[in-house]
């Protein structure tokens, strides 16, 4: 369905394999099997949330998050996206130390952390980010940006990206109407603005879409997604929007 898409990777989920494969001598083996039955590569692994709210569950959150890295690095992926837990409950300090280990097993394997936004998590705002970069100070650590998240949080997409540009790794792309996904183009994101804010940074790297949750046909709506992104690149690249 993917390939049919017209999509060259997929985004591998730490939850899909934790269901899918509970052994966890079997785990590696089984996700290359499934991979490769399925004619797929991987671009992006997506780890648990680091939802630990206090001290007591930091050698439990930071054990997992470096379990899931050794897996992914097992099966041939380079990075790991991570998402924070709720900006009401979890402390920076906190939310500081496990990312801090996370760096730790990326520089040893040679990987990288991707951090993403989410509404209402610890890494809502751009100002999240910009405190967590200056505070690790690590060459493994990026940022993936998430539009939808963002569009949720009342971010402002054009600052955020000019302002995380150098750290920036992946564009997560969805359209919204208020919490609820949409099919692209339908929705109230300005993704043309996104789009072109990016274009003019020079922003080259991959984009990770998130079909709307209520679609009948997916590959219908992957398919008209990737047409609808390529056509408004190709004409920001073309100076025609």
């Amino acid at each position: 369905m993917v390939r049919a898409a017209g999509f060259e990777e997929v985004e591998l989920s730490w939850l899909r394999v934790d269901q899918e494969f509970q052994d966890e001598h079997k785990r590696r083996d089984g996700v290359v099997s499934m991979l490769q039955e399925h004619g797929l590569l991987v671009g992006e692994f997506r780890g648990i949330d680091l939802a630990a709210v206090g001290e007591d569950q930091l050698a439990e959150t930071v054990g997992a998050v470096q379990e899931q890295m050794t897996l992914a690095k097992e099966i041939g992926i380079s990075s790991i996206t991570l998402r924070a837990g709720d900006r009401r409950r979890q402390d920076m300090g906190l939310l500081d130390k496990i990312i801090r280990s996370a760096l730790a097993q990326a520089e040893r394997l040679d990987m990288q952390v991707h951090l993403v936004n989410a509404y209402r998590s610890r890494i809502e705002q751009v100002l999240d980010w910009q405190y967590l970069i200056e505070s690790l100070g690590s060459d493994c650590l990026r940022v993936a940006l998430d539009l939808g998240e963002l569009h949720r949080s009342g971010g402002n997409v054009q600052e955020t990206i000019v302002a995380l540009m150098p750290k920036l790794a992946m564009v997560r792309v969805c359209d919204r109407v208020g919490a609820h996904r949409v099919s692209i183009g339908k929705g109230e994101i300005n993704l043309p603005a996104a789009l072109e804010c990016l274009c003019q940074e020079r922003y080259a790297g991959p984009f990770v879409v998130e079909p709307c949750a209520e679609t009948d046909d997916l590959e219908a709506t992957l398919t008209s997604t990737r047409i609808y992104l390529a056509h408004a690149l190709m004409l920001l690249r073309q100076g025609r929007i």
